[in-house]
């Protein structure tokens, strides 16, 4: 940020007058003679606490560009708020001038916080999407909500659809068989695990410290499970395919096999960056494409579904040819960004030519 707004403050203009500071050493504000206070400004010799109050009164009033009289013959004058201000305020002052002159440059900017490592971002224009990744933690998010990206949904769609689809995609990641229940036990270390009825024997407790086994017989002592039976709240048409979508993304081991591989085949580092982006887009794609499918129910959802389908498939195996390299990987490559495309176009009609209905 200081080496974007340095150049808008630093007058080329100003010229330091060392023969002034030698003849006046007292404050043209207060009059103070304490020399070790005293500073070269466009108003003459000025002491540390006249130039903080000038600058604490445009920053009250939210005056950008500030006024700093402090002159210097090789810093910026910004830099030179260090002596004058507490850290933390030559911090805000830093922040909120980027954010003055930047806008000046781009008036549609965005300035944003990573809803999870907190480093603030700055977006030059907003999108269709209402999409941003973090360049620190590389998290993909939401500009407006600040959750995962969600489009074609809108916040509030995307707010209804996970107080629905959370609740059951946490039954539904155990692909239990017909009439199978899951299974919560409780740790003899106090913690929770769950686990299918049907292969229920032998799982582990999740706590590192603990690692007792559950088998038929207990934890050593006698154990009660509960049941949970298999919530049922969206149709399995659409939560079979947003339930693949979601283990493929939230496959840790999965998703580290992908980025190993991929970076074995390209050797640039931006079209690694770029596969491992595109690969979390698709899976967010599918899963909320669906999502909005369900909600909305279209006319034309069956056609729109089917492409939904496809995309998913064209991924897999897109996926599998990354990880098992063979001929005619480019033009999987090619095939799955046309996928992609269509389906983007498609949505981006039936949005449009649903808005045109409600507005008739």
């Amino acid at each position: 940020m200081y080496s974007y707004i340095e150049s808008y403050y630093n007058p080329a203009s100003a010229v330091l007058n060392t023969e002034d500071e030698t003849v006046s050493a007292v404050c043209q504000r207060c009059c103070s003679h304490s020399r070790d206070d005293l500073f070269s400004t466009t108003y003459g010799m000025m002491c540390r606490q006249c130039i903080a109050s000038h600058i604490m009164r445009q920053l009250r009033l939210n005056r950008f560009p500030l006024e700093i009289p402090l002159l210097s013959a090789d810093h910026c004058p910004v830099l030179l708020l260090h002596a004058i201000l507490p850290v933390p305020i030559v911090s805000l002052i830093i922040k909120m001038s980027y954010n003055y002159f930047y806008v000046l440059e781009h008036p549609n900017a965005l300035f944003v916080e990573c809803p999870q490592c907190c480093v603030p971002l700055t977006l030059p224009d907003r999108n269709e999407f209402n999409y941003c990744s973090c360049s620190q933690c590389e998290v993909h998010f939401c500009y407006l909500c600040s959750w995962e990206p969600h489009w074609p949904m809108t916040c509030e769609e995307y707010r209804q659809w996970c107080s629905k689809w959370d609740e059951q995609y946490f039954i539904e990641q155990f692909n239990l068989d017909e009439g199978e229940r899951l299974l919560k036990i409780k740790c003899m270390c106090g913690k929770f695990l769950y686990a299918p009825e049907n292969t229920a024997h032998g799982t582990t407790c999740p706590d590192y410290r603990c690692r007792s086994i559950y088998d038929r017989n207990g934890m050593g002592v006698r154990v009660y499970p509960e049941c949970l039976e298999p919530k049922k709240l969206i149709k399995k048409k659409f939560a079979n395919i947003c339930a693949t979508a979601r283990n493929e993304r939230f496959n840790a081991s999965r998703k580290t096999e992908f980025e190993e591989a991929v970076a074995k085949i390209f050797f640039s580092e931006k079209d690694v960056h770029k596969l491992k982006d595109f690969r979390k887009e698709v899976l967010f794609l599918v899963e909320n494409c669906t999502a909005w499918l369900y909600i909305r129910l279209p006319e034309d959802h069956g056609r729109l579904k089917t492409l939904v389908m496809q995309l998913l498939q064209n991924f897999l195996e897109f996926q599998e040819e990354i990880l098992h390299p063979r001929a005619g990987f480019a033009t999987r490559v090619k095939e799955l960004q046309a996928a992609v495309n269509e389906l983007l176009a498609s949505f981006r009609r039936c949005k449009r030519k649903q808005l045109s209905s409600s507005v008739e």
